[in-house]
């Protein structure tokens, strides 16, 4: 994030630069993990992202896996609230595959996590009605 951009914000709030910049990291790292997840994220008066997947068409459910996905974008729509300066509205849409990484993680005891997963999940409506951001 750029450096004029974080002194804008902390003339705003009450927080210093160091502090926007890790509410702001913070709330990337959420926005991630929860598209990860497969769920949508809403940031109120700003927009809301979700995943898309391109995958070939299948005869039978049993066909259909992870492999088939050829592509996985992350789509983001803009609130009622966000205009453009010609008070016009915009969907976008990144041209740019995305591309989870998955790291291992230092534990603060100096030895390495392996990040273990506990499981998949448990199915649901992927927290479609949940707002993970307030």
């Amino acid at each position: 994030m750029k450096q004029n951009s974080l002194t804008d914000i902390q003339k705003s709030c009450a927080m210093t630069k160091g502090d926007v910049k890790h509410v702001i990291e913070a709330l990337v790292e959420e926005v991630q993990e929860n598209l990860a997840n497969g769920n949508k994220v809403k940031l109120n008066q700003f927009g809301t992202f979700h995943m898309t997947f391109c995958c070939p068409g299948v005869a039978t459910s049993a066909e259909c896996t992870v492999k088939n996905i050829k592509r996985v974008n992350i789509r983001f729509v803009p609130d009622k609230e966000l205009k453009l300066v010609n008070n016009s509205h915009a969907a976008t849409r990144s041209p740019a595959n995305v591309t989870f990484a998955l790291e291992k993680l230092e534990d603060k005891e100096g030895g390495s996590s392996d990040g273990g997963n506990s499981g998949g999940n448990s199915g649901g409506d992927g927290g479609l009605d949940e707002n993970p951001l307030g």
